[in-house]
Parts: structure tokens; sequence; C-alpha cells
């Protein structure tokens, strides 16, 4: 990621439900949400873990985007 660029994983409980999460993909100031999960999970762990491979494909398109100087 260049310069500024950063991202964070929120994962937060759902209003009136025990034990159900969802994960959220941000930017690293938490007011732009980038990708939310579509489905709820039992427990915290498992809504992170099911967040790593959309993270993942956000921080590889953010690379590829990037220019790099020539060595």
């Amino acid at each position: 990621m260049a310069g500024n660029d950063g991202y964070l994983v929120r994962v937060t409980s759902l209003a009136g439900a025990t034990g159900s999460y969802i994960w959220e993909i941000c930017h690293r100031d938490g007011g732009l949400v980038l990708q939310r999960s579509t489905k709820s999970f039992p427990t915290r762990i498992e809504a992170l873990l099911n967040s790593v491979q959309d993270g993942a494909a956000l921080a590889l398109e953010t690379l590829h985007h990037v220019s790099l100087p020539f060595v």
C-alpha cells in the first residue's frame, strides 16, 4: 500500500442478537466502509477469519494500482 493507504477490520455484534457478529473493512480512519460481510458469525474470531480473504484481495488490488519505482 502506498503513503496514507491503510485499512482496518471492524468486527461488531448485531444489535439484539446474542452471539452474532459481522465484519467490515474500512479505510484506516474508520469512516468509509469498503466491504461488509453478507452473513453473520457465532463468534468474533470466525467473523475476523472470514474477513481475511476479502481483505487480502483488497490489499492486492491496491498494490496492483501503485506505481513502483525502477530499481
